[in-house]
Formats: C-alpha cells, structure tokens, sequence
C-alpha cells in the first residue's frame, strides 16, 4: 500500500457508532501514532461532529482529514477506499449497504472492518467474494461490534487457556443501564432495519450455507443440549432465553474454520439472554412472535420501518 495512505478510516462517521467509535479511535490512534480520518456524505455534518469531539476530548482536531463519499456512488467509494489501509464501515443496514463498500474495498487493495450482525450478508459475502480477497490479499472482517466480539473473544481465550479437552460452551448475555434512562428509542435505526431485513430473508441461510460449507462437521460427543424453554440457573440472576442475533452463527463460523484449517477439535455453543422476570419472558415472546409475522409480508415491513 501508499505510505501516503491513512491507516485508519470511518465510513458512516456522523452516525450513532461512527460518533461513538471516533473518540476511542483517537485515544488509540495518539497511542500508536496511526494517521487518522473520517468520511461521509455531509462535509457540514463531518466538520460540525469534530468540532463537537474537540470540546469532548479537549483535543485539537482540525487537521483529521475529512472525506466525501456516497453509497450510491461507487467511484467515491473507490476514491476513499484509496485513501486508506483500513476502512472501519459503520454504515448499515449491510445487507443493502455493505456490499458496494466491500467491493471498492477489494479493488483498492484496502482491508475493512464492520460492525454487522447480518448472518445472511456474511456469509453470502464469503461465498462470493473469498476469492477475490484471497487473490487481492484483503481481509473483510464482519461482526466486530457488540456482535459478536466479546462472545468470539471469550471463547477463544477459554479454548485456549482450558485444562484439557474442551467440549462446550454456555455464554450468558446480560443487559445494563449506565445512568438515567434516556427518552426515546432502545435501540437505533440502523439496528431496527438490519433486524427486520434479516428476519424477512432468514429461509436463505439453509441454501446459501449448503454452497458455503460443504465439509461436514464431527459429531462431538457429549451432545450440548438444546435448550428452547426459558430456564433460571445460578450464574446469572434472571430467566435464560435463546441469544438473538448472529452470535452462534459467527462462532460456527469460526470453529468451522478452525477445523478445517488446523484440525482442532471444534466445540459445542449455547448462547443465551437474560430476562429479570418471567413476565418480560412472555411479553418479548409475544413482541418477537408479532414481529417476525410481520417480517415475512411487504406492508409488515413498511409499518415496522415507519
């Protein structure tokens, strides 16, 4: 690559986790000296967010380079791809806007990293685009937010600190407030839309990961039961109910790769989520049933979307 280029670049920076990466990518940046910078497709609003981080930080941040971009144009992707080693893309959802960034990625010969939790737009995206990486030498590493960092490093650390054979693994997921509760949504948009587009496709995942893997897994024993059912148990104070989101499915991912490149032993993976009351239990279980009712029908998906 350039020596010119930056080495670290957030695409989607004036959204809810660009404005959030951004002060921890300064601290980190200041600590290695790594070059930095942001982009967008609003100057205004990209100027506007440093001049807000400089009084939060109390740091001078002029002089990071801010660059325009647009989605909907790919020789501006192509154009910032450049700019840079490492794209971090905090522009979602990814299964409409992911694959554009990805592509500019790979043709620039620039490596990028997401924060999706999308598991029909990662593994369709292995599916075709692992060889054109392989051949670019570029690495497009997904779910590298809440989901599913903490889990994926957990494991890891577990698996490879464990006296002896480790067989399974139950990860519990907890939630907490920090402060005083904040009006207005629990969670951002982009989260809401990824939600609703991955559960309106999920039917994809059988096909797509029959062409995606195609080596079959051992058949480990002793078996990790499969537990549905809501459940209480002594580490975690509250009601035990399967993990939404793409955790198990990127650790699949991960033991696959392990197993078929290494020949490690892969292990067994649960993954759940804490309630405080059986009444949130039946409350989210009617939420979620209505919700995915509401997925698989166009009019549904617009009046979940507005």
């Amino acid at each position: 690559m350039a020596a010119d280029r930056l080495d670290l670049l957030v695409f989607g920076a004036t959204g809810l986790t660009g404005k959030h990466a951004i002060s921890f990518i300064h601290e980190i940046a200041s600590s290695r000296s790594l070059t930095w910078g942001i982009a967008g497709r609003s100057e205004k609003k990209m100027r506007e967010l440093l001049q807000q981080k400089e009084t939060q930080l109390g740091r001078d941040l002029s002089r990071i380079p801010v660059i325009v971009a647009d989605i909907t144009n790919e020789e501006s992707l192509l154009a910032m791809a450049k700019k840079t080693k490492v794209l971090l893309n905090c522009c979602g959802p990814f299964r409409s806007l992911g694959r554009p960034v990805v592509e500019a990625c790979i043709k620039a010969g620039t490596h990028q990293v997401d924060v999706n939790g999308e598991p029909q737009y990662m593994e369709k995206l292995q599916l075709e685009k692992h060889e054109d990486t392989e051949r670019k030498g570029v690495y497009i590493l997904s779910a590298c937010g809440l989901d599913s960092i903490p889990c994926e490093l957990a494991i890891h650390h577990l698996q490879k600190e464990f006296d002896g054979v480790l067989n399974s693994v139950v990860t519990y997921f907890e939630k907490e407030q920090e402060g005083k509760r904040l009006p207005g949504c629990a969670a951002n948009y982009t989260t809401w839309a990824s939600s609703i587009t991955a559960s309106s496709k999920w039917g994809e995942l059988s096909n797509l990961r029959k062409k995606l893997f195609r080596t079959k897994m051992p058949d480990l024993q002793p078996k990790l039961r499969k537990r549905i059912l809501p459940f209480r148990n002594d580490l975690v104070d509250g009601w035990m109910v399967p993990m939404p989101g793409p955790d198990h499915s990127v650790i699949e991912r991960t033991q696959r790769y392990f197993y078929e490149t290494e020949g490690k032993r892969p292990i067994q993976v649960e993954c759940f989520y804490a309630e405080k009351s059986m009444w949130n239990v039946l409350v989210l279980a009617v939420l979620f049933l209505l919700f995915c009712i509401l997925c698989r029908f166009e009019f549904g998906r617009r009046m979940l979307l507005n």
